[in-house]
């Protein structure tokens, strides 16, 4: 049984904080969802009145869920969906609707043997995910039965999937095995061929050409010999070349238009090209810690959503007639959704909306008959379990809206709350490390290297727990709102990658690092998931965090209602001093301030003559080679927040990491 048939496909928009319909027209959910509408209904309701089955592969049903429910499918007369790779009994009388990846095709030619009364279904209408080669085309087009029952073949070169309205994922995770372990034979430029294609795909799908390609050259100084600096070179000369192509072949098109009109002029965009391992410590850090630890220690409280569950090969999408078996599966993890909230934070605003909530009363009477305890009075009293209740029934009726009140809810959130206090105790945190209001400086200090200075001492200590030592990465964010200074970050991780070794040589290798992070982070226990994260506002969860352990300072006062009092920024990375290197990347970029030392311009091909004077006019498309981690998201989350930006931003990356897999992919960078 493969991969696929053990999963469940949902059919339902995905975590947007906003509705489709109310989207910006240049977000890439807009666009992939009305070339869908364009390409594949339209079509189907001018060619085929009769009953209609879309079948769907690995790769085209996560395209699928992305862009549209259940509900719009049926609309548009779709009455049945299934997996191509199951067996599906044969009807001649329905009409088969094809949206596969070229890896497909074979699957579809079987549906219609040559030479053979078989046939599956009646008419054909087939549209691939991306690219048809010259080869495959043949090989389809010479299946006489096929051919014969073909009505409309297809390429709407979707070849991503969208991990939020302005980010995609290429779904090109090989991409560490193929270009730097090289374990599958596969060129590096073979790799780079198959991204930059997906990639534009993407520039396609938003309407856009590209007017220049950029790439990212590092300075990491754990990174000598600046590999990956060449990666994103290479990569990006690449794409010049196979966008220059591109470029003369709609000309070309354009040219043999009848009547002569031309295609229409899309608009340019910068493409800046950047490998994973020119930016790692802020990714690393941001990793572990506000976010990491807390999403992954949230139960799996379910709630209602559709799905379709392909488990069963009798799966069925009901239609409007009822005609068909609905089984439908409600196993969608909650914490998916809040994952990204910090434990402070969540308490503090627990306490407020409790006071708003009018079902109190009723709540406290629910307690008291089925748990038999006394009636705690006010909720929004400070005492540790009171607060606790005040979170637990804050975040039941704020946010989880179809969960039920009743003794499995109040003893799923009181486990909740234990594991939160367990995972973050800042007291006993602050005990441990010994860790003073007026010493909290410490973090913000050089450490000379080679010395046993406070946190080295922490680090290395096997009178230390190793969840204490992960914990300090954790402190190091959350009771500072400046966090530490970057040198000392590197101190200190070099630390950790050295604890064990010879001290002759300190081990600096990524490698090093990561197998040290790696076994700390297995150590503790920790699991980390495979779910994305949203973000949140820092500043309110450093603020928060400090007040747990001294009141807020007179000058810290006078700095918070000066930012009060001008523009209200709902910023991730204020008071965060581990920005990613793509942060400052599309404020330099839009400020016209991107110099040619640190983003070289790819010279020799048409596209970077045909960029702009100032390229800041243009959207901007960023490439990251390697996968894409939670940081970067929040990135491109905070800038499209940004009302006074015109231009769009895109995030691409050939994987959208989790923690773990971030760690396990680091392991294999030999830089």
């Amino acid at each position: 049984m493969d991969k696929f048939s053990n999963s469940t496909i949902p059919l339902s928009f995905k975590e947007l904080e906003t509705s489709l319909d109310k989207l910006p027209e240049d977000t890439v959910l807009y666009k992939a969802r009305e070339k869908i509408f364009c390409e594949i209904f339209e079509r189907v309701r001018k060619k085929s009145t009769a009953t209609k089955i879309l079948l769907l592969d690995e790769f085209t049903v996560r395209i699928m869920a992305d862009i549209l429910d259940s509900q719009t499918i049926i609309e548009n007369g779709i009455s049945l969906i299934e997996n191509i790779s199951h067996d599906i009994p044969s009807d001649s009388s329905i009409d088969a609707i094809y949206f596969i990846g070229i890896e497909s095709y074979k699957r579809l030619l079987m549906d219609y043997m040559p030479d053979s009364k078989f046939r599956k279904f009646g008419h054909a209408l087939v549209f691939f995910s991306g690219g048809l080669t010259d080869e495959i085309a043949d090989d389809i087009l010479s299946n006489k039965e096929f051919k014969r029952y073909c009505l409309t073949l297809a390429s709407l070169q979707l070849e991503f999937i969208i991990e939020s309205p302005y980010v995609c994922d290429l779904s090109y995770p090989q991409y560490i095995s193929e270009v730097l372990k090289n374990t599958k034979g596969v060129t590096v430029d073979a790799a780079f061929q198959q991204i930059s294609k997906r990639l534009l795909t993407v520039v396609d799908t938003v309407g856009l050409e590209v007017g220049q390609v950029r790439y990212v050259k590092s300075s990491f100084s754990l990174n000598p010999d600046n590999e990956s600096s060449r990666r994103a070179e290479r990569c990006a000369n690449l794409l010049v070349q196979l966008a220059d192509v591109e470029k003369i072949q709609e000309e070309a098109l354009s040219q043999g238009q009848k009547h002569g009109h031309g295609t229409q002029k899309k608009k340019k965009c910068t493409v800046i090209v950047l490998d994973r391992g020119s930016d790692i410590l802020p990714a690393l850090i941001h990793e572990f810690s506000y976010n990491a630890l807390i999403r992954d220690h949230f139960p799996e409280v379910k709630r209602k959503t559709v799905k379709i569950d392909f488990n069963s090969s009798q799966s069925r999408i009901r239609s409007k007639d009822n005609e068909k078996e609905v089984r439908l599966s409600e196993t969608d993890p909650i914490w998916t959704r809040y994952r990204y909230m910090f434990f402070p934070y969540i308490l503090n605003e627990a306490e407020k909306q409790l006071k708003l909530w009018k079902g109190q009363d009723k709540f406290k009477e629910l307690l008291k008959k089925e748990n038999q305890l006394s009636d705690r009075g006010d909720f929004t009293n400070s005492s540790s379990s009171e607060t606790g209740e005040a979170f637990t029934s804050a975040l039941s009726v704020h946010q989880i809206q179809e969960f039920t009140i009743g003794k499995q809810k109040f003893a799923l959130h009181n486990k909740i709350l234990q594991k939160l206090n367990d995972l973050i105790d800042i007291e006993k945190l602050g005990d441990i490390l010994e860790i003073e209001e007026a010493s909290l400086s410490i973090f913000n200090k050089n450490l000379p290297k080679g010395t046993d200075g406070k946190v080295l001492n922490i680090l290395t200590s096997e009178n230390v727990s190793q969840q204490d030592k992960f914990r300090l990465l954790l402190a190091s964010n959350i009771c500072l709102e400046g966090g530490i200074n970057q040198d000392s970050l590197n101190d200190y991780i070099r630390a950790i990658a050295s604890s064990g070794q010879s001290r002759g040589k300190l081990n600096v290798s990524m490698q090093g690092i990561t197998n040290a992070l790696t076994s700390l982070v297995r150590l503790t226990g920790l699991t980390f998931g495979d779910s994305r994260s949203k973000s949140w506002n820092v500043r309110k969860i450093n603020e928060n965090a400090v007040r747990l352990r001294q009141p807020m300072l007179d000058d810290q006062k006078t700095a918070l209602a000066k930012q009060k009092s001008g523009r209200e920024e709902d910023t991730t990375y204020i008071g965060n001093t581990y920005k990613p290197l793509i942060y400052s990347t599309i404020k330099d970029y839009f400020a016209n301030k991107l110099n040619t030392t640190d983003y070289p311009l790819v010279e020799g091909g048409r596209i970077s003559k045909s960029g702009t004077a100032r390229s800041s006019t243009m959207p901007l498309i960023i490439l990251i080679l390697g996968g894409v981690t939670d940081a970067e998201l929040r990135a491109v989350e905070e800038r499209s927040r940004d009302s006074r930006t015109e231009q769009a931003v895109y995030l691409v990356g050939t994987d959208i990491l989790n923690p773990i897999k971030f760690l396990e992919d680091l392991q294999t960078l030999e830089i």
